[in-house]
């Protein structure tokens, strides 16, 4: 998990997987679920995205709390492992 900074100053929850970790949305939901049940109540309006698997000759899938989010999101995959990471142990 990193927190990616926008230009409107509200942060990211980026969460990475496996490749095949979430492989639809609606997997991808209960993973920001349970991300969202380990913040504070005074972050839960910021968004979560998910990206599952990829590897260099196929980008990981986004999937996210907002259109805007994951667009945002693919723009800097190329970027994304210069971010700081941490585990984060998720209850399903």
């Amino acid at each position: 998990m990193t927190d990616i900074p926008r230009p409107s100053g509200s942060d990211i929850i980026v969460v990475k997987l496996p490749d095949g970790g979430a492989s639809s949305r609606w997997l991808a939901q209960r993973v920001i679920n349970a991300v969202r049940s380990k913040i504070p109540l005074s972050e839960m309006d910021r968004d979560v995205v998910v990206l599952n698997g990829g590897v260099a000759s196929d980008p990981p899938r986004v999937i996210g709390t907002s259109a805007a989010a994951e667009q945002y999101l693919s723009a800097l995959l190329a970027q994304i492992e210069d971010y700081p990471w941490r585990m984060m142990q998720l209850a399903w």
